[in-house]
């Protein structure tokens, strides 16, 4: 997969892959922007400008801009990261000319008006209290506590609040000084020319610089760092999370192994074991120094400790020995899914923007096993029990096989 790359005179960067196989094209427009560029007060600013972008773009009323695009049958959608934002425009290749046109207008003044902003922010208000899944985001506060990438992307009501017009047009003026395009699909020579052509008259552009994300306790991880958070209820979370001290094609094929097919020793190990009827819930999360492995698992509190008893020994099993069948169906799997995604516009859009176009049959099994030995360590493990029932014997027990788990590790 040979990705084209147009750098024009602003120092925009064009990233391009020609898809003759399909009848869509994508573009994604990529900006330096989300928490960890944020100050303390502007929180969440960042998050509210994607959102406003969609009220009002260069003048056009929402309902208008979804119509347009709607009415082709195309997509237009958004999302904030902790350190990037992005745009993505999928549209039938007879609607080319819309891509660059829509996407153009988003560095025009959007002409947001007082009451777009106000009505923006009560609906930020009502994301910001909904409740959700806080296993994973414990997690990454672990990580990241003293870090502004643990900060929240929605930011707090209070601070969405406070926010004042001017400081939300400054803000939105800094985020689309940086950007990137990818460009995905079916179109032709003279189409992509065009398409640069329409970026070539936005002001060259000022560099960020990076922003050092590097938590302090990251790979140095020690038994202090578990946490337990006791509630009344029958079911608790337990999660189990590992620094990916390893390259991001191997992490991905490693947790895919282990965790992500019907096969894989985990699933296997629970169904058999524990009558688990679903999949193990994993989040990969990976940044530019190495990433985060969580594995998050619901279960009755009766059977909290035989859990923990029976994932510890599936892990050593497989830190000493991973399921060699296991990793021929987990290289075979990701090949196809990249296969498959050749055939979709908006998935190879997003895997040429995040550099997730890696040939995982290139990995050999003993660079996995390597793998696996140096993340499975008892310095690189975090356990983490929510929604624990407060009862006395119960936690003794769960911290108790908790620290059993990490001495197996460290044999």
């Amino acid at each position: 997969m040979n990705a084209k790359k147009t750098k024009l005179k602003n120092g925009i960067l064009v990233t391009s892959l020609k898809m003759e196989n399909t009848d869509t094209v994508s573009a994604i427009l990529m900006l330096k922007g989300g928490v960890i560029y944020e100050p303390r007060n502007l929180n969440g600013i960042t998050h509210l400008i994607e959102h406003l972008c969609f009220r009002r773009l260069a003048g056009i009323p929402q309902r208008e801009l979804y119509y347009k695009i709607e009415r082709s049958g195309g997509h237009l959608r958004a999302a904030t990261y902790r350190d990037y934002v992005v745009f993505e425009l999928t549209m039938p290749k007879e609607y080319f000319v819309d891509i660059p046109c829509i996407l153009r207008s988003l560095f025009d003044d959007n002409r947001w008006t007082y009451e777009d902003i106000r009505l923006e922010k009560e609906i930020i208000y009502r994301e910001v209290e909904q409740t959700g899944d806080w296993t994973y985001k414990r997690i990454v506060y672990d990580f990241f506590e003293e870090n502004s990438y643990g900060a929240e992307i929605l930011g707090t009501k209070n601070k969405i609040k406070k926010l004042t017009y001017k400081q939300i047009i400054d803000w939105k003026n800094n985020l689309f000084e940086n950007p990137e395009i990818v460009l995905c699909g079916n179109f032709s020579d003279v189409q992509l020319d065009e398409f640069c052509k329409a970026f070539t008259d936005i002001p060259s552009l000022k560099n960020k610089e990076p922003v050092d994300i590097m938590p302090k306790s990251f790979l140095m991880r020690n038994s202090k760092s578990d946490r337990c958070y006791t509630e009344q209820g029958d079911y608790l979370k337990l999660g189990i999370s590992f620094d990916l001290n390893i390259d991001k094609p191997t992490a991905k094929l490693m947790v895919k192994t282990l965790f992500g097919l019907g096969i894989s020793p985990f699933n296997m190990r629970l169904r058999e074991k524990m009558g688990f009827v679903y999949d193990i819930d994993t989040s990969f999360s990976y940044f530019d120094f190495g990433g985060i492995l969580t594995i998050i698992l619901d279960v009755h509190k009766d059977k909290a400790v035989s859990l923990i008893k029976e994932f510890a020994k599936t892990l050593i099993e497989q830190k000493c020995q991973i399921d060699y069948k296991a990793f021929e169906c987990a290289q075979k799997r990701l090949d196809f899914e990249n296969q498959i995604a050749m055939q979709n516009s908006q998935d190879i859009a997003y895997r040429v923007a995040f550099d997730e176009n890696n040939g995982f049959s290139k990995i050999t099994y003993e660079q996995l096993q390597d793998g696996a030995r140096k993340v499975f360590s008892p310095q690189n493990m975090i356990v983490n029990l929510n929604d624990v029932a407060p009862e006395q014997e119960l936690l003794d027990a769960l911290y108790e096989e908790k620290e059993k788990f990490r001495e197996k590790l460290g044999e």
